[in-house]
C-alpha cells in the first residue's frame, strides 16, 4: 500500500510528474509524486508522438494537428519523418515538398515553422530522380514566371525571346525585330530564333553590344520563287537566287548591310532612285535601290544595250597583252555569273592598239562602221 505512481497516458496527452510539466523517471530529483497527471495537448495547435516521454509540442505551419500523434500535412504531397531533437523530444520533421514547392525548415528548434512554400517569381521547381522538391530554382532561358504560386514558369510567348534567367514578368520577353518572327515558336532563348521576313535581310550592328535588324532587300537581291513568292537572295547563305547565284559582286563587312561593289561587263550598277551609281556616302545612295532583278530577269545588275556597252568588250577581241589567239575573245558568263568570275566593268584592260579603220557602208541613210563578223558572234554568243 505504498504511493501510487502514473506509468502512462493515453494517446494526445503528455504525462507529467515535475512541476515544469515535464516527465522523468521516480528516481530523479526533479520527481514530484504530487505533480503527477496526463496533460491532454491542445487541439489543432499542438501534437505528440510520444505520450510518456515527450510533452505536448506546437504544431508546425505545415501540418494540420488534432492534439495527438495524426499526421496531416497542409500541403499534399510533402513528406514528413519522426526526429528526435535533444531537449525537445521526437518531432515531425518536412524532408521535401511536391513539384514548384520549396522546403522551408525555419529557425525554431520544435520545428514549429517547417512548412511548404510555393516557388516565388522567377522560380520553380522539379523533382529529380523521383525525389520531391527542396529548394527552388530560376526559371530558365526563354520562361518567365510572373506570381508567387505553386507553378511552373511560362514559355515566353511566339516572336519573343529571354536569354537570361529567372525572369518574373511577361514584359522581360524580348520583342524579335521589325520584320522578323520566331515562325509560331515560343519560350526562345535568343534573337538567333528570329527569322526575318523572306523580302527582308538579317544584319548585325556593333555599338557594344550586337543590335540586330531585318533590312529590305535590295532590287538587284530580289528572287521570284515558284510556290514562294518574292524572296531576298541576301538571306541565304551563297547568295543565290534558289539555284542561281545573284550577279554583281556583293559584299559587306561581317553582318552589316550588303553593298553591290561592281557589275559584269554589259551591266550598269544602279545605286540611287535616278537610275545612276554614285558612291555609298553620298546622299543619294540609296541601299535598296542597287539594282537588278528576279528570276524572270536578269538577277543583280541592270543589262546594258550591245549599242551602248563600252569599247571594253571590243578591246578584248582586238587584242590585250598577255591574253593568247583562243582566250582573245568577249568572255560568256560562267554558271556562278559574279562580276569576280569574268572581265567586267571594274576590270581595267589597256587601251586597244589602233586598228586600220575597216570598210564602212552606208545604213539607213546613214554612216557606220560595220561590226566585225567575230565580234557579232562573240557578243551573241555571251
Amino acid at each position: 500500500e505504498s504511493t501510487y505512481t502514473l506509468g502512462s497516458c493515453p494517446s494526445g496527452y503528455s504525462l507529467v510528474n515535475t512541476l515544469s510539466g515535464t516527465s522523468v523517471d521516480a528516481g530523479n530529483s526533479l520527481y514530484r509524486h504530487d505533480a503527477q497527471q496526463c496533460v491532454k495537448c491542445l487541439d489543432e495547435s499542438q501534437y505528440i508522438i510520444r505520450s510518456n516521454v515527450d510533452t505536448c509540442l506546437k504544431c508546425p505551419r505545415g501540418l494540420k494537428c488534432t492534439g495527438d500523434a495524426a499526421l496531416d500535412p497542409v500541403v499534399v504531397g510533402s513528406e514528413w519523418v519522426e526526429e528526435e531533437v535533444a531537449g525537445v523530444g521526437m518531432i515531425y520533421r518536412l524532408v521535401s515538398c511536391p513539384s514548384h514547392y520549396s522546403v522551408s525548415l525555419g529557425s525554431e528548434a520544435d520545428g514549429s515553422l517547417q512548412e511548404c512554400v510555393a516557388c516565388g517569381k522567377g522560380q520553380e521547381c522539379f523533382g529529380t530522380n523521383g525525389t520531391n522538391c527542396t529548394v527552388c530554382s530560376l526559371c530558365g532561358s526563354g520562361y518567365y514566371k510572373d506570381a508567387a504560386v505553386a507553378e511552373g514558369c511560362k514559355a515566353c510567348p511566339a516572336n519573343t525571346y529571354y536569354g537570361g534567367t529567372g525572369a518574373e514578368a511577361v514584359s522581360e520577353c524580348v520583342a524579335c525585330p521589325d520584320g522578323s518572327t520566331t515562325r509560331g515558336l515560343s519560350g526562345q532563348t535568343s534573337v538567333e530564333a528570329c527569322a526575318c521576313d523572306a523580302v527582308l535581310y538579317r544584319v548585325v550592328s556593333g555599338g557594344g553590344a550586337d543590335v540586330v535588324s531585318c533590312v529590305t532587300c535590295p532590287t538587284g537581291a530580289e528572287c521570284q520563287d515558284e510556290g514562294s513568292g518574292k524572296t531576298c537572295g541576301l538571306g541565304s547563305v551563297n547568295l543565290t537566287c534558289g539555284l542561281t547565284p545573284l550577279v554583281g559582286n556583293w559584299s559587306r563587312v561581317h553582318e552589316s548591310t550588303y553593298t553591290l561593289g561592281s557589275c559584269p561587263s554589259g551591266y550598269s550598277l544602279v545605286n540611287t532612285l535616278s537610275g545612276t551609281s554614285v558612291d555609298a556616302g553620298n546622299s543619294l545612295y540609296r541601299h535598296d535601290a542597287q539594282q537588278g532583278g528576279g528570276k524572270d530577269r536578269k538577277p543583280g545588275c541592270v543589262s546594258v544595250p550591245v549599242s551602248k556597252r563600252s569599247s571594253r568588250v571590243s578591246h578584248l577581241h582586238h587584242g590585250a597583252p598577255g591574253l593568247s589567239p583562243e582566250t582573245n575573245r568577249v568572255p560568256k558568263l560562267g554558271r556562278e555569273g559574279r562580276a569576280g568570275d569574268l572581265y567586267g566593268a571594274d576590270v581595267a584592260l589597256p587601251s586597244p592598239p589602233k586598228q586600220p579603220r575597216p570598210e564602212t557602208r552606208p545604213s539607213g541613210g546613214s554612216g557606220g562602221e560595220t561590226c566585225p563578223a567575230q565580234l557579232q558572234r562573240d557578243i551573241q554568243s555571251w
